[in-house]
């Protein structure tokens, strides 16, 4: 099944604060990731020391659901918070399973923004109209180190 659609990316660039261990707080630059070939996925890639980017890979559905209820099992939950008049919503990350725990805290208004502009792109219930399905197999059956027959 091709897709016959044009691909499109949306992107997003925040400051989030990043809450560790329940107390410290610290500014850090976020970028939410919408890619209409990848329908299902919402990458937020985070800017640490110099260089490095760590990208959290997870489903849209978690952060529309996040809005408005606590969503999410395991390893990311999303949820909307409010301190004073402004609106947020936080993304929970658990990198090294139960013990560490890193919670984000983003302008509800900005992923409010992002997930209108996603949802123009690719509305909710039409995913699977944008997944080009012959290149998934072709790359499921010809991944490196398995026989070509």
């Amino acid at each position: 099944m091709r897709n016959l659609r044009q691909p499109a990316v949306v992107a997003c660039r925040m400051l989030v604060s990043l809450l560790l261990d329940d107390e410290w707080i610290q500014p850090v630059s976020a970028d939410l990731i919408y890619d209409s070939m990848d329908p299902y996925a919402v990458c937020m890639a985070f800017h640490v020391a110099g260089d490095s980017v760590v990208c959290w890979v997870f489903a849209r559905d978690l952060l529309i659901g996040g809005r408005s209820r606590i969503t999410g099992e395991g390893d990311i939950r999303v949820w909307p918070s409010a301190r004073g008049a402004v609106n947020e919503v936080c993304v929970q990350l658990r990198p090294g399973g139960e013990a560490e725990r890193v919670v984000l805290i983003a302008s509800a208004r900005a992923v409010e923004a992002f997930l209108h502009r996603t949802l123009q792109a690719v509305p909710a219930g039409t995913e699977t109209g944008h997944l080009d399905l012959d290149d998934l197999a072709d790359q499921l059956l010809n991944r490196p180190g398995r026989p070509h027959g």
